[in-house]
């Protein structure tokens, strides 16, 4: 029977060889078919058979008249003497057998390599016909057979170029699907560049932590692969098309990783055409995205080309360049662009940022372009490197023509600072934070300027940034000194160039500037500020001393009406000075402190001088006695009214005048008499004249009317109309509060009476006078405000709802203070001791006294207030401290620098105390439904209300928060000192939360409680500015961990459904088995329904999502299931179709979405 069999199966064949097989080709492919199809149709029994039938057909040619078939060829292996047919040599058979395998692999219509048999199939088939090419090409005798065999060739180097560039731009759609993925120890995650979004997934590594790492763009197996086809295609002779197709299909990677990047393609026109701040951000953009080109693409680029091309050179280096060369050269030719442009000074610091990324960078890339074809890119980088430096040589220059093209027009009041020297001084501190990459670019080209022009100390080496440096300074000030021509004031010339000079030498002093310009300069400098100050003492005050020039030491030299007339013109001439200098500004405190303690040097002695000699003309006149009792009894008329002396300016000018007098005639005793008992009688009428002067001060400085509107237009009239009054803050819109309001001229005339108190030595009292009259007004002015100086004291007790409202009143109240009540006093007090720093600060810092007591209540909060619901009070203290810094008055710096600290402490421990209470959250219960746990709804949106002040809590974070490091934050960017810990105490949070989801006992519905926090902690995350501090990565993190509850969920809950369907499931079950199956799973999914529809999912979009998980899970093996049932050849049977199935699962989400 079964001989029987396998004779029928070969006539078969036999038949369909003679119907098919027009020619002997066609008849040996049908043949090669069978023989592979089937073990029992060998070659030699089909050729036999052939044979025999043929032979048959011939014998009994007289009995029937069928024509016969061609006779079959015979087989390779074997030649034999078929009928007529000449034998074929061995390389027209190999070619003939290349030919049909090699078609049948270029016909396919998919890849070849997503079958590994296939690839090595057609990688065998390739080696041998290249072998048999060769052969044909060295015996050179069958021409015909070589060009069908080339042209086999070519059409296979087609199909490998296809494959190629599908293993390279596809890798995953090309891999073979064999188990171990790609045949490497490395997991497929680490390839896996899918999004999320449904975008082509692009064979790009995941973010590494620094750029000196390499990345493979495509995996080991596929690297693998790609450089067995390139192999080939050199072999073949075709390795220029495998470097263009490696190109073409790398260059598209790249261009979208650049892409990806956010670098913008622009012509060097449209660079020079761009406003600044638009060129600067594409300047942030480029500087990190040449350092991930040219440290990790194209050396990762280079590293993948040399895996392909192993042992293939040139053609890897020809492949290489060919794909980089595009993205390369756009990058450097925007910094050619932008090096090429203006080179307006204020573009020098984004230029050296760009210079220092590309020299960073040319160490790197001497191993990646080390051949010849790649040598030009290597050139091309080194190029815009030597570019750049030059524009940061040519801004040096612009800056130059800058200070010389600025014109001398208006002159600076008061002979101040003026623009340009801040602007230069300011500019050159900042760019001397580069220098040594500026003494880099700069090194060795001097240029025009010439060293020996510039005054650098000679002792030591002169960096070429230096005498760059120096030159302008030296154009800085010949500048000024053309500017102070301005002024028709010699002096106030002098002043000018003072206080510039003075700036600058603050400024180098203060950095790396007097390092690179030296000790020689500074000492230059310095010598210049005081010659300006010598040239203004003599232009300003030659006229008072001429005056004190007494003629020469005799008594008979000069009379004594000519004495009185020098005392008057003294007098006259120093209250000139006065009244034009007062206006004017000597900037610095130290300056001014040098130029007031010249001045009191060179004119006291010479003043002493002529008030002795008054005093003696005095003495040999009326004698001393004479001259006490006439002051006496001149002073005791005003002393003995019972009225204010200044209610008439005739008595108050008679009364100066008299206390004047008995001042310098005491001042002339001292010098020149020994009566101590006379003398004794002078210091007791000064000190009655100055209690009474005392007196006098308390009533103008007492506070004589308030303007409860601030806005109120009288007071700015006044102050428009007359500078005197500016001790009275101008209005601000702001804030609608109480000032101080001094009578017309009170102020000056407070001023003649300090000025007097002061001179007869009695300035503590006058000081004091001072303060205790103005904290009155102080006070007052407080309690206006709505809020007391002693909150501290009177609180002590309260609740935190009573300190929170005190809180609301002392914030606007602290901002009046510092803004207008402090600077208003401080500059009435100056106005009131002009001249007298010392008691000026005394009586400003006594009169203070209820402002510091004001901000010790930040301190009593700060120590009380660390509970959670204090943040945002505390927050508002910090800021209002902050609001005040840049009009603080530096008499409380260090105040409020304390007060910040302990503020800033107090929400530090805020924090802490935020995540002790989700610790110690007393709340064993769980929401019954799965749903939101109070304490997620509590700590987002508190965190999401911290994060509207989220600058201020970055600025007080600068300390490691607790446990910080286990964070999860993304570690690979910067993470800011406020992001930690918000990220731990998310982390404390959901720690909290699985904590909870145990009290269900039941997996399912800890689950849906995780997911319905996780959610929502995204949600909140999202919707402010917490996704901006924490960061995309942690993103993912938290997203990840939702998805995996998701999957949790869907295996304990669904995964059961689906045991109950996958038991016991064979091919052969019965349909009583199958039906048993299906009941058993209906009633489960019945069951889940009528559980789980209690349950809660707060978001609608995730039980949708958690829908589409389960129906992809259960419904493809429901529908297996039914296929089973069918099987059973249940005729008939009813069931429950698959889309009910799927309708069910979605009414199940929608009721717990409560849709």
């Amino acid at each position: 029977m079964a001989e029987d069999g396998e004779e029928k199966l070969l006539a078969t064949v036999q038949h369909i060889v003679q119907t098919l097989g027009r020619t002997d080709t066609m008849t040996e492919d049908i043949l090669k078919v069978f023989s592979n199809y089937d073990g029992r149709l060998s070659l030699d029994k089909l050729y036999a058979t052939r044979a025999a039938a043929a032979a048959a057909a011939v014998g009994g040619a007289g009995e029937r008249s069928v024509p016969a078939s061609p006779p079959v060829p015979p087989p390779p292996v074997a030649p034999s003497a078929a009928a007529g047919m000449p034998p074929l040599t061995s390389l027209e058979r190999t070619v003939r057998t290349l030919d049909r395998q090699i078609s049948q692999f270029v016909a396919m219509d998919r890849l070849i390599w997503a079958d590994s048999g296939d690839a090595d199939a057609f990688l065998e088939a390739v080696d041998d016909l290249i072998g048999t090419v060769q052969e044909l090409d060295a015996a050179g005798t069958n021409r015909g057979l070589l060009d069908r065999a080339d042209e086999l060739l070519s059409r296979c180097m087609a199909r490998l170029e296809d494959e190629f560039r599908a293993l390279i731009e596809r890798p995953d759609d090309a891999a073979p699907q064999v188990p171990g993925g790609f045949g490497s120890d490395e997991s497929e995650e680490d390839y896996d560049a899918d999004d999320g979004f449904g975008d082509e997934p692009i064979p790009i590594a995941k973010p590494v932590s620094d750029f000196d790492v390499v990345i493979d763009a495509l995996p080991p197996g596929s690297v693998s692969d790609v450089h067995q086809i390139a192999r080939r295609m050199v072999d073949a002779g075709f390795g220029r098309e495998c470097a263009e197709a490696y190109a073409t299909a790398r260059r598209g990677f790249i261009d979208e990783s650049v892409a990806r990047l956010g670098i913008r393609s622009r012509t060097t026109e449209e660079v020079h055409s761009l406003p600044w701040e638009e060129l600067e951000f594409d300047i942030a953009r480029w500087i990190p995205a040449f350092k991930m080109v040219f440290r990790i693409l194209i050396p990762s680029e280079r590293r993948l080309c040399d895996r392909v091309f192993d042992g293939l050179a040139p053609y890897g280096d020809l492949a290489f360049v060919a794909a980089v060369r595009t993205q390369a050269l756009q990058l450097i030719s925007f910094g050619d662009a932008v090096a090429a442009a203006s080179r307006a000074p204020e573009r020098l610091f984004r230029v050296i940022d760009m210079y220092e990324a590309v020299r960073d960078l040319l160490p790197d890339l001497d191993p990646v372009f080390s051949d010849p074809y790649s040598a030009a890119l290597r050139a091309e980088v080194s190029a815009v490197c030597n570019t750049l430096g030059s524009s940061i040589k040519g801004i040096f220059m612009e800056l130059e023509n800058l200070i010389r093209r600025d014109p001398a027009r208006v002159a600076v009041p008061g002979g101040g600072i003026h623009p340009i020297t801040r602007y230069v001084m300011n500019y050159l501190r900042a760019a001397c934070g580069s220098r040594q990459t500026l003494e880099e670019v700069m090194e060795g080209d001097l240029g025009a300027v010439g060293a020996a022009a510039i005054a650098v100390d000679p002792d030591r080496p002169t960096s070429s940034l230096a005498v760059h440096i120096a030159w302008i300074m030296d154009v800085l000030h010949k500048n000024l000194e053309t500017k102070s021509k301005i002024y028709r004031d010699p002096p106030l010339a002098s002043i000018f160039l003072m206080n510039n000079g003075k700036y600058i030498i603050h400024k180098v002093n203060d950095g790396e500037l007097g390092i690179l310009l030296g000790d020689e300069w500074m000492k230059q400098m310095m010598s210049r500020v005081r010659r300006w100050s010598m040239e203004y003492q003599r232009g300003a005050w030659a006229k008072v001393m001429s005056v004190l020039q007494t003629g020469g030491p005799g008594v008979g030299s000069i009379t004594a009406k000519a004495m009185l007339q020098k005392m008057r013109m003294f007098n006259s001439y120093l209250e000139e000075i006065c009244a034009v200098q007062s206006d004017w500004v000597i900037a610095d405190e130290q300056l001014r402190a040098d130029v007031k303690s010249a001045i009191v040097d060179s004119v006291m002695p010479a003043y002493r001088g002529l008030i002795g000699r008054s005093c003696c003309f005095l003495a040999l006149v009326n004698g001393m006695e004479d001259t006490l009792q006439a002051l006496d009894d001149l002073i005791s008329q005003f002393l003995s009214l019972d009225r204010s002396l200044w209610s008439s300016s005739d008595d108050a000018d008679a009364f100066l005048e008299a206390v004047d007098e008995l001042t310098s005639t005491i001042h002339g005793l001292e010098n020149t008499s020994e009566d101590h008992v006379l003398l004794e009688s002078f210091d007791l009428l000064l000190e009655r004249c100055s209690m009474r002067l005392k007196d006098e001060f308390r009533r103008l400085i007492a506070t004589s009317g308030f303007y409860d509107n601030h806005g109120d237009h009288n007071i700015k009239k006044s102050q428009d109309e007359d500078d005197s009054h500016t001790f009275v803050a101008l209005p601000i819109s702001d804030f609608d509060i109480i000032v101080d309001a001094l009578p017309e001229g009170a102020a000056t005339e407070a001023n003649r009476i300090a000025r007097r108190m002061i001179a007869a030595g009695f300035g503590d009292i006058c000081a004091e006078t001072y303060a205790s009259a103005r904290c009155n007004f102080i006070d007052e002015s407080i309690a206006r405000l709505g809020v007391h100086a002693h909150l501290a004291e009177r609180f002590k007790s309260a609740s935190w709802e009573e300190l929170e409202i005190q809180i609301m009143r002392w914030i606007p109240a602290i901002r009046v203070v510092f803004h207008i009540l402090i600077p208003s006093e401080h500059h009435l007090c100056n106005c009131i001791f002009d001249g007298f720093t010392s008691y000026s600060d005394l009586a400003f810092a006594t009169a203070c006294k209820p402002f510091l007591q004001l901000l010790s209540f930040a301190n009593f909060v700060a120590a009380a207030g660390q509970k959670p619901e204090s943040l945002f009070r505390i927050i508002d203290m910090y800021d209002a401290l902050t609001y005040i810094l840049p009009v603080l008055d530096e008499a409380f710096d260090h105040e409020i620098a304390a007060l910040r600290e302990c503020l800033g402490l107090s929400i530090k421990g805020i924090f802490v105390a935020l995540e002790n209470l989700i610790r110690r959250d007393s709340n064993e219960s769980a929401p019954p439904d799965g749903g939101l746990h109070p304490i997620t709804r509590y700590v987002m949106n508190y965190l999401m209300a911290a994060c509207a002040s989220h600058h201020t809590l970055e600025e007080v974070m600068q300390l490691e928060f607790g446990s910080a490091e286990k964070c999860l934050i993304n570690p690979d960017r910067p993470t800011s000192s406020l992001a930690v810990p918000l990220a731990w105490i998310v982390d404390v949070l959901i720690e909290n939360l699985e904590s909870k989801s145990r009290i269900y006992g039941h997996v399912p519905l800890s689950c849906v409680f995780l997911i319905n926090n996780g959610i929502y902690i995204i949600k909140k995350v999202n919707g402010c500015e917490l996704k901006v501090l924490l960061g995309e990565d942690w993103m993912k993190v938290i997203s990840a961990k939702v998805h995996q509850w998701m999957l949790e969920y869907c295996r304990t809950t669904w995964g059961r459904a689906i045991m109950v369907l996958e038991r016991d499931r064979r091919s052969g079950s019965s349909y009583s088995i199958v039906v048993e199956k299906l009941n058993h799973f209906h009633n489960f999914v019945q069951a889940i329904y009528q559980v789980q529809s209690r349950w809660v999912l707060v978001e609608k979009q995730q039980a949708m999502d958690l829908s589409t998980m389960v129906e992809e899970l259960v419904i493809p093996v429901y529908r297996d299931t039914i296929e089973m049932l069918k099987a059973a050849e249940a005729i008939g049977a009813s069931y429950v179709q698959p889309e009910d199935v799927k309708l069910q699962i979605q009414q199940l989400f929608k009721a717990m979405a409560k849709l």
